[in-house]
C-alpha cells in the first residue's frame, strides 16, 4: 500500500498544477485539451539519481490517444521509455493522461533493465508554442518522475 502513496501524491500535484495553469474562465464552455505534439527537455528522478532527458509527444489531433517517449541520461546509464496514452482534456489546452508502455536501461554495453511500465501525468500549454508537463512512470521495482518544458507544433 505504501508503494502507491508517492505516485498518487505526485500525480495529484501534477494534475493540480496543470488545472491551475490551464484554467482561464470558470464560466466558459468546456474546452478541448491540448491537441498539439511537442518535444522538450525534462529532468527526472530515478531512485536517488537525477536524470536529464529529451521528451516528446506525438498527438493524433482530435483522437484522444498519443505516443510518448523519453530518453534519460544519468550517471553512466541511459534509459528509454515509450508509451501509448489516453489523453483527457480537463481544461483549455490542458490534459491529464494515463497509459502503458515499456522501458529499457543500459550502462553503455549491457541492458540492465527492460520491461513494462504504467504512466500517469499532466500537461498544459502556457503560451502558443510552450508546453509544461510532468508524469510518473512505474514499473517492476522502479519509478521515474519527470517534469519538463517543450516546444509544441
Amino acid at each position: 500500500m505504501n508503494i502507491l502513496i508517492k505516485p498518487a501524491f505526485a500525480c495529484a500535484v501534477i494534475c493540480f498544477i496543470a488545472t491551475v495553469f490551464g484554467t482561464t474562465n470558470a464560466n466558459a464552455a468546456p474546452k478541448q485539451g491540448l491537441q498539439k505534439s511537442y518535444i522538450g527537455a525534462a529532468v527526472g528522478s530515478l531512485k536517488a539519481d537525477v536524470a536529464f532527458g529529451i521528451s516528446g509527444r506525438f498527438s493524433f489531433g482530435d483522437v484522444p490517444f498519443s505516443i510518448r517517449g523519453t530518453s534519460y541520461f544519468a550517471d553512466g546509464i541511459s534509459i528509454a521509455t515509450g508509451s501509448v496514452t489516453y489523453d483527457l482534456g480537463i481544461a483549455k489546452k490542458t490534459n491529464i493522461y494515463g497509459g502503458v508502455g515499456g522501458a529499457a536501461a543500459t550502462n553503455g554495453t549491457t541492458t540492465v533493465y527492460g520491461g513494462f511500465l504504467l504512466q500517469a501525468g499532466a500537461e498544459t500549454a502556457i503560451s502558443n508554442n510552450v508546453v509544461i508537463f510532468g508524469d510518473g512512470s512505474f514499473g517492476d521495482g522502479y519509478s521515474i518522475y519527470k517534469v519538463g518544458a517543450g516546444y509544441s507544433f
